[in-house]
């Protein structure tokens, strides 16, 4: 009995397995896997945010350059038809000096406004001051089949009759050709720099502007263009349409026999009958020329305004684009050499030069010491050629090309904008640089001053355009 117990003990154990496995992780193990996870991640987030970073840069780049583009083909477009481009000579000076010029006679003087979207030369700080940097005569055509918005919209070649109806109905169209007549004006185009800026449309950098002053369509027959045309039932249609003096008053039934005088300038008076009236203080510029004496140059420097001032309501500025650059100007930009990385800061003042050097004048010659030119604006290449081989030496005036601002000091600091003209050619260069650096960064331009591994976000582009337009001047 006492040896059957051990046997009993035996038989109540159960084996237990040697191989038997636990499931799970360690708490080690976890953290390890976490951290092996997170770097993972934090990898992808960085190359993500990196590639995302560098794709925004480009758009920005990519973006200020179709901008400049775009901006560069209106004007080149715009220019086509200009007759003549003013010159620095005509642009930075007022119509006191001797010789004359018209920066006086241009909106940004004649309507100063200091919170505007072109503040004038008076407002403050300087650097927001608009600038006049492009200034042209340009003469617009207007199809016979062209629809012309005045009391009613009318082809440009039914203006004379009482209504569309009525030249459609003309039986006799030969005789009269009123519907097949072009029609033509000229306009006086602007283009600015400014940081000028409204509560309705902030900017943080440049933007470049265009302003247009219009002149009207005269009323003319074309069997008969004297001035009482419209009373000949014979040569004219009978049914007239509109007929309104420069101040849109209507003329009825004979021609305007005072003439409307400017109260500034006693020799500035307008007889002409008008189908579309011009815009308020417009002058057309053969009648300066038919006024004064000289060269074409010295003749269009003398253009006045017809008062009273312009109406910036009915033609306002309008914007061109956006992203011009607005970095501070600085003598290196404009010292002709390579631009170089400052040693000490690694930036900012000289990222970038400016194509053209600043204007000389004649050193000998009829025009010693009084004649602007420049070198750079006569080379083909990066200017606008010159048809004078003796620079400075010819008595012409408007011969020389000349670089528009002459200099920027004397400006608002900006130099993201300047064009090369001949005036004798008829012929311009127009430089733009944009700031793409601005698009990536914002802020104001005292918080994001390029350094030298940012010059590719100030992108400059240029082009070269001719006048090809005719006044017609007797």
């Amino acid at each position: 009995m006492m040896k059957s117990w051990p046997r009993l003990f035996r038989l109540g154990r159960k084996p237990v397995a040697a191989n038997q496995s636990t499931t799970g992780f360690t708490l080690i193990e976890l953290l390890v896997a976490l951290l092996i996870g997170s770097l993972i991640i934090s990898s992808l987030l960085f190359v993500l945010v990196r590639f995302l970073d560098a794709s925004r840069r480009e758009e920005a780049k990519v973006a200020t350059q179709e901008e400049l583009q775009a901006a560069l083909n209106f004007i080149a477009d715009d220019l086509q038809e200009a007759v003549y481009i003013y010159n620095a000579d005509g642009i930075e000076r007022d119509s006191t000096q001797t010789p004359p010029g018209i920066r006086d006679q241009l909106p940004h003087v004649t309507n100063p406004t200091s919170d505007e979207i072109c503040p004038g030369p008076t407002a403050s700080p300087a650097d927001r001051r608009c600038v006049p940097v492009l200034v042209f005569w340009k003469r617009q055509v207007y199809d016979a089949n062209e629809e012309i918005s005045t009391t009613d919209s009318r082809r440009a070649g039914c203006l004379e009759y009482v209504s569309p109806s009525a030249c459609d109905d003309d039986p006799d169209p030969n005789r009269f050709r009123a519907r097949g007549t072009d029609k033509f004006a000229y306009s006086l185009v602007a283009y600015y720099i400014s940081r000028g800026q409204t509560s309705a449309v902030p900017v943080r950098t440049a933007r470049l502007l265009r302003w247009e002053l219009k002149g009207g369509i005269p009323w003319s027959c074309a069997e008969d263009p004297s001035p009482t045309a419209f009373t000949n039932a014979t040569d004219c249609p009978i049914a007239l349409g509109q007929r309104v003096d420069r101040n849109g008053t209507n003329v009825a039934v004979a021609a305007l026999t005072t003439p409307i005088q400017s109260a500034l300038y006693a020799d500035l008076r307008d007889s002409a009958i008008y189908t579309v009236r011009p815009d308020q203080g417009f002058v057309s510029p053969t009648s300066t020329i038919a006024a004064t004496f000289g060269t074409l140059g010295q003749r269009l420097n003398q253009w006045r305004r017809f008062t009273p001032t312009y109406n910036l309501n009915t033609n306002p500025y309008q914007v061109l684009a956006d992203y011009i650059d607005d970095i501070p100007y600085d003598a290196v930009h404009d010292d002709g050499t390579a631009p170089t990385l400052n040693p000490t800061t690694g930036s900012g003042d000289d990222v970038f030069e400016i194509g053209i050097r600043p204007n000389q004048l004649a050193p000998a010659g009829n025009n010693a010491g009084a004649v602007q030119g420049n070198p750079d604006c006569d080379d083909p290449g990066i200017g606008v050629g010159n048809s004078d081989p003796n620079l400075f030496t010819n008595p012409l005036r408007s011969e020389y090309a000349q670089r528009v601002p002459s200099t920027f000091v004397s400006t608002s600091g900006l130099s993201s904008f300047y064009v090369c003209v001949n005036s004798s050619r008829n012929a311009v260069r127009v430089y733009l640089r944009g700031n793409a650096w601005a698009r990536v960064v914002g802020g104001a331009r005292e918080d994001r001053l390029p350094k030298k591994v940012e010059e590719s976000f100030f992108i400059t582009q240029n082009v070269r355009a001719f006048g090809r337009g005719v006044l017609n001047v007797e």
